[in-house]
């Protein structure tokens, strides 16, 4: 339930509504004894997808929320590439770098998949 209302949360803060994002994250968190406010935690983006590191850690949405929160956050942050040069999440991002690469074994299965370019 926790992942549903994280979710509802960060969808308020993105049309604005950054009262209701702060109340249903601390919707999500009340279990624990946390209470966001615009006081202790003036980046709402921010400190909901640090509790969704925490809530939903080794359930595989990490990769997914890195990438929603560099496009909401327009990050210029720098990434690693597999040749070792650095580059921007959006350079990342347009070369196709958040889709994940086919594994081997589906594309030896079918001939007709192809890698993504990035992975290449």
């Amino acid at each position: 339930m926790e992942e549903i209302t994280l979710l509802r949360a960060e969808a308020l803060a993105v049309i604005g509504d950054t009262e209701g994002a702060y109340t249903a994250l601390n919707r999500a968190c009340a279990l624990r004894g946390i209470n966001y406010t615009t006081i202790n935690s003036p980046d709402i983006f921010k400190a909901i997808f640090e509790e969704r590191r925490k809530e939903l850690m080794g359930e595989g949405w990490r990769w997914y929320d890195q990438v929603r929160y560099n496009r909401i956050k327009k990050s210029n942050a720098i990434y690693a590439t597999k040749n070792g040069k650095g580059m921007t999440f959006k350079q990342f991002e347009d070369a196709g770098g958040i889709y994940w690469p086919i594994s081997q074994d589906v594309i030896s299965a079918n001939p007709s998949i192809i890698q993504n370019p990035y992975w290449q």
